[in-house]
């Protein structure tokens, strides 16, 4: 017999409805009515689906590349650009840290991107002092010497730099008009006067957190080469490593088009200071560390790890400033010297961003001074310095007066990029 038609109620509407969210995903079911609960249900499973899903580019449209945005991927290995983001673009992709980044959610033509996956980014936008374009935008002691001959971009780094990366160098490549430079220099020993070989040599672009790229090596004589795009770099030779004795050299250096020939500054005359035939020869030279300076450079480091701080890198520029700032103090028999602690000479030294400069009187061994027992202690003078994040490199040195009391003299940089 029929039946005449079975009223709908408000109950049996939402039984079927769970019954068929509850059917497996290969099972003929009719179109599935798309409620609240259950959008915000394939949301969140979209959002939680791992990297390795594959999925097919999103779309970037005219519109999008308009308004100079980028697409960047959050990964381990950092950010990647987007699949949909044409060749001819791709220039305008910044390299910046992914830990650097918002984890937030943006819409893409109509598109959900993955929260921690996709991050939309509009060209220019600056955050945390990372540039996200690919233009910057706007990188008892004695007396405390304040900041003197800072560099006109100081944009100190969160961490020391570490090793140079190897392989081919994206500074190596000629610049879009096709011209290049060539850049050659030679190494010597601070002390001899002598050829090093098998130094380092390597480039970073002039702009805040930019990485090293090893560009050449130092031949027996001492002499490296490389070829770059002309244009501004900072120049690391030597290990640029916190656990090496010998020293690193940083400098700032131009390269135009054509061949470039490379030097390190000359200190000026000073009273009081012995320059070594190296100093006077205008070769980049490296320090090796034994004595009173390694015993400076080994306190320091002591503070910093006992203090959850990065270690320093020992920079030849701050050790020699500091060998003359303490020769100064021994011949003058004072820890504030006239004219090093005073008149601001730092640049003439090679120091490029210097943060503080410090000097004492009576401590022995240096490291006595320089760690944890007294430069790491609030209070002192050398405190605010030596516990500052922002200072990576360091130079300290000791010397004896004629009345055999101990000067030293220690001083920190920031990266001056």
């Amino acid at each position: 017999m029929p039946t005449a038609p079975r009223p709908t109620t408000r109950r049996l509407r939402r039984a079927r409805q769970r019954a068929d969210c509850a059917a497996p995903d290969n099972a003929p079911t009719a179109p599935r009515p798309t409620t609240c609960r259950l959008r915000r249900a394939r949301q969140r499973a979209d959002c939680a689906a791992p990297d390795n899903v594959p999925t097919a580019p999103r779309p970037i449209t005219r519109e999008v590349l308009s308004r100079h945005h980028v697409i960047l991927r959050l990964s381990k290995d950092g950010p990647a650009i987007h699949p949909g983001l044409t060749a001819s673009n791709r220039a305008r992709v910044p390299r910046i840290p992914s830990a650097s980044l918002p984890k937030r959610a943006y819409t893409l033509e109509g598109e959900r991107v993955k929260m921690d996956r996709w991050v939309l980014f509009r060209a220019g936008f600056c955050a945390t002092g990372l540039a996200l374009a690919t233009t910057a935008c706007g990188g008892g002691g004695g007396g405390s010497q304040p900041p003197t001959g800072t560099s006109p971009v100081a944009t100190p780094s969160s961490s020391p730099s570490t090793a140079p990366s190897s392989g081919a160098s994206p500074l190596a490549s000629p610049s879009p008009s096709g011209s290049s430079a060539t850049a050659s220099g030679t190494v010597v020993d601070f002390a001899a006067n002598t050829p090093l070989a098998g130094v380092n040599v390597s480039l970073a672009a002039y702009t805040p957190g930019a990485p090293a790229t090893s560009v050449a090596t130092t031949n027996s004589a001492g002499v490296f080469t490389f070829s770059a795009s002309p244009g501004t770099y900072l120049l690391i030779i030597g290990s640029n490593s916190p656990t090496d004795t010998t020293t690193t050299l940083h400098t700032k250096i131009t390269l135009a088009a054509g061949t470039n020939a490379l030097a390190f500054v000359v200190p000026p005359s000073e009273p009081n200071v012995t320059y070594t035939a190296a100093q006077s020869s205008g070769n980049f030279r490296l320090t090796a560390l034994s004595g009173n300076q390694l015993s400076c450079f080994t306190g320091a480091n002591s503070g910093r790890t006992a203090n959850a701080l990065l270690p320093l890198i020992p920079d030849e520029a701050l050790t020699e400033f500091a060998a003359a700032l303490s020769q100064e103090a021994a011949g003058q028999n004072t820890d504030t010297p006239n004219p090093l602690f005073s008149n601001g000479l730092v640049p003439s030294y090679g120091i490029l961003d210097i943060a503080a400069a410090t000097t004492s009187t009576g401590f022995f061994p240096c490291s006595s001074w320089t760690g944890p027992s007294y430069s790491y202690v609030g209070g002192n003078p050398p405190y605010a310095a030596a516990m500052s994040s922002s200072s990576i490199w360091y130079g300290a040195q000791q010397v004896n007066s004629l009345a055999n009391i101990p000067y030293g003299a220690q001083a920190w940089a920031l990266d001056p990029r």
